[in-house]
Formats: C-alpha cells, sequence, structure tokens
C-alpha cells in the first residue's frame, strides 16, 4: 500500500490453501451402480486418506431424503439417487447417480416359490439376477 507523502509499507505474505475434498483418484461412489432394484441396500464410500469425519446426506432425484445421514441407503421408490460427503472444512462432494428401477418380477426356478422375507442374497450374472433363500430355493429374473 503507498500514499503520496508516505514511506510504503507491505504485509507479510498470506498462504491460501483449497479447502477442497480432493478430486483425483477421491471419489465418492455407491456400491451397486448397475441394476438396482428397490429393496436393495446401496452404500456409500469415500476415497480420500485426509483422515476426516464424513457426514453423508442421501438425494432422490437432486432432492435431499430427510433424516438419511448414514453410509447406508435402501431405497423402496424407483429414481435417481446419489449421495454427498461432507466434511468440516472442505468442499462437499457428491457421487454420480444411480438408478433405482421398480421390483423385478421373479420367476421361480423350481416348484416352490417363496415371497421376498425369505430372499437371503441376490447375485447378477449372465444377464439376470438369481436369488437364493431359505432351505435353498432360487428364483431368476431378466430385470
Amino acid at each position: 500500500m503507498s500514499a503520496a507523502g508516505y514511506n510504503h509499507k507491505t504485509s507479510d505474505p498470506v498462504e491460501v490453501i483449497d479447502p477442497s475434498l480432493p478430486s483425483l483418484g477421491r471419489a465418492v461412489t455407491i456400491s451397486l451402480n448397475a441394476n438396482v432394484a428397490t429393496g436393495t441396500k446401496l452404500t456409500a464410500s469415500y476415497g480420500g486418506s485426509e483422515g476426516v469425519t464424513i457426514a453423508w446426506q442421501w438425494h432422490k432425484d437432486n432432492d435431499d431424503i430427510p433424516g438419511e445421514t448414514s453410509d447406508k441407503y435402501m431405497p423402496t421408490l424407483a429414481g435417481g439417487y446419489t449421495v454427498t460427503a461432507k466434511a468440516d472444512g472442505y468442499n462437499h462432494k457428491t457421487s454420480g447417480a444411480v438408478t433405482v428401477i421398480g421390483n423385478p418380477t421373479w420367476t421361480a426356478v423350481t416348484t416352490s416359490t417363496f415371497g421376498t422375507s425369505y430372499i437371503i442374497e441376490i447375485a447378477w450374472g449372465n444377464n439376470k439376477f438369481v436369488a437364493g433363500g431359505n432351505d435353498g430355493k432360487m428364483a431368476w429374473a431378466a430385470d
């Protein structure tokens, strides 16, 4: 700073730090990012190593889902889902969208059928879902 008739004065340098959560290799992701049906648990993760506590906020079709602030969420409606990671002193970071479809129509593999309350595991492969349940019961669905 300077003014006519006065000696100029310079301040000490100030370091400015970018508080953004890093973006290179530090993505916010949602597990199960394809072929997701309602009632399937989604899990959020952040790949950073800053040693900060992450607070989560889930969104459906770009709107906050009230009260959904953990790293896990089970959607009950079809739509586009994202999650935002928040940490004190850092800019927020939001995942890419995951499309959730309605419940599939299941086709029994054997003569025994079961309701969704008995399904204990679901896998995707060879372009179909396969569900396994109690007592060795199985079913499959292409959608």
